[in-house]
């Protein structure tokens, strides 16, 4: 009816744990706020020549965008597009041979995810330096 109020509370903050299991081990923390998020994660990167980058930093931002929002089931589906820093500390490397584009500091990342009530989930995928991240959320 008119006038009246939705059952439905839109949660507007959430908070992630992000994994990177694959090339990157990896452990960080996502925040979302409406349409724009941040994070910032801490692992050892394994390069493709049996070396290890340790100490890996990376802090992204970017962008959220909602859709097919089914508000009587609490759903929602996104996607994200965003930027990320990295920071390399100790290197290991049995050779000298590393691609200078895999270690440059900037890079962009994107995400798709879906929201059922207060959790969510996420995966996120950097192109350049082929990483994915996996994020479990809940929003409040």
């Amino acid at each position: 009816m008119y006038g009246q109020k939705s059952k439905y509370k839109q949660f507007n903050n959430t908070l992630s744990l992000v994994v990177s299991p694959a090339e990157e081990t990896g452990i960080g923390i996502k925040y979302t706020y409406k349409i724009i998020y941040c994070s910032a994660s801490r692992g050892s990167y394994k390069l493709p020549d049996s070396g290890l980058l340790d100490d890996h930093y990376k802090l992204s931002a970017g962008y959220v965008k909602q859709f097919n929002i089914d508000r009587m089931i609490k759903t929602s589906n996104f996607y994200s597009f965003g930027l990320s820093y990295h920071y390399y500390g100790r290197t290991y490397y049995k050779t000298l041979a590393i691609d200078t584009d895999e270690l440059f500091p900037v890079s962009f990342e994107i995400g798709a995810g879906a929201r059922l009530g207060r959790m969510s989930g996420m995966f996120v995928f950097d192109p350049m330096k082929w990483e994915c991240s996996i994020c479990f959320g809940i929003s409040f």
